[in-house]
């Protein structure tokens, strides 16, 4: 599979107006975690039970805090020099906070109500499996 992927939790509201965010602003592709899409990538078993936005390169895949670090490199531009800070702290202690704001995400901001209205020219990067 060559395309870049983004597979994100597709209940959570903080995730899912991040994938909508990607959506109108870069070109990757976008599914959930746990779908026929994900399933199918060569992962080791271990990250198939992430809970996490993931990145998909086409060859390897990138959890957490690397995760948003290589979507923004992909992304390019100001996204990229907004990264650079992130190169400062430990990646140990950027994962420790993401995983206990991931622990509380849904409980501050909620789950997705309904689907959302996606563009019709950005249809074809969200896969609904």
């Amino acid at each position: 599979m060559n395309k870049k992927f983004v597979f994100f939790d597709a209940e959570c509201l903080v995730c899912n107006r991040f994938a909508r965010f990607l959506l109108q602003h870069s070109d990757l592709y976008l599914a959930p975690l746990g779908g026929a899409t994900w399933r199918s990538l060569p992962l080791p078993p271990e990250i198939h039970t992430v809970d996490s936005v993931v990145f998909w390169n086409g060859q390897r895949a990138f959890i957490r805090v690397e995760a948003v670090r290589a979507i923004a490199q992909h992304m390019g531009g100001i996204w990229r020099v907004l990264a650079l800070p992130s190169y400062l702290l430990p990646i140990s202690l950027q994962n420790f906070f993401y995983d206990r704001f991931a622990r509380v995400r849904i409980r501050w901001f909620g789950r997705v109500g309904s689907c959302a209205l996606i563009p019709p020219q950005d249809r074809t990067r969200l896969v609904q499996d």
